[in-house]
């Protein structure tokens, strides 16, 4: 279970003051269309609780069933990074005054069905309800099982946002996905996209070729790529590395 946003989560209940929403707040998702490869959800950060599901059938289960636990039980290998890109996202929505932004996160990653398997899902967030001060207190998510389409084995993720400078909030995230790495691995980063051996590493930074290649599996573990071509997408997308800079 992914116990380091379970806890985050926790402490933002005591974050957020409590809305009294209508029922018809919530009825009315009823009547939103989605497909059958679709679940959607409200979640509520000051209840700490999924408030309202439809057609968790997508992972095997029951509405009534599925809670923010299994919402949130990503594949191993993704949870680092998924988890990283939620919490900055969840920050932003409980700190800064969101009365005047219309924003939507969406991330790519592999969900834990019912059964056991994985499924590759697009999860779309966004702002729904806030709180006396202005902060996000409900937000709506839409997942997609989109295990039909051949995507990469790394998390993929985007935010759109209006009225606000979205690079500058793009550029938080970034941030705190470079936090995950060490100095070291970071510093080994461009040799390791430029196929460098370990060797060569090794004797260029005065290290053991064991070192260079304990950081070689750390960077993929962390990072859930596989090759020398989805670490060079991962690593400029999340803004790691200069392009320019390495060739």
């Amino acid at each position: 279970m992914n116990s380091n946003l379970l806890e985050f989560l926790k402490d933002i209940k005591e974050k957020v003051n409590q809305v009294d929403y209508l029922p018809e707040d919530i009825q009315k998702f009823q009547t939103i269309p989605i497909l059958n490869t679709q679940c959607i959800y409200i979640y509520d950060f000051s209840r700490n609780k999924i408030v309202y599901c439809r057609n968790a059938n997508v992972l095997g289960f029951n509405d009534e069933e599925f809670s923010i636990e299994h919402a949130s039980n990503y594949h191993q290998d993704d949870k680092t990074l998924v988890n990283t890109v939620t919490q900055s996202a969840i920050k932003y929505g409980i700190e800064d005054d969101m009365i005047d932004h219309n924003c939507c996160l969406e991330l790519t990653f592999r969900l834990k069905r019912k059964d056991g398997t994985y499924v590759q899902v697009l999860k779309q967030t966004t702002v729904y309800h806030l709180d006396d001060s202005h902060r996000m207190s409900t937000n709506v998510t839409i997942l997609s099982d989109i295990s039909f389409i051949q995507t990469p084995g790394y998390v993929n993720w985007s935010f759109k946002l209006n009225n606000l400078n979205s690079d500058h909030f793009e550029n938080k995230i970034c941030g705190d996905i470079k936090n995950i790495f060490s100095n070291k691995e970071l510093e080994l980063l461009p040799y390791f996209i430029k196929g460098v051996s370990s060797k060569k590493i090794a004797d260029h930074f005065f290290i053991s070729k064991l070192t260079v290649d304990t950081h070689r599996r750390n960077i993929k573990s962390k990072s859930g790529c596989k090759n020398m071509y989805d670490l060079l997408t991962f690593s400029s997308r999340n803004k790691l590395i200069l392009i320019n800079s390495l060739f």
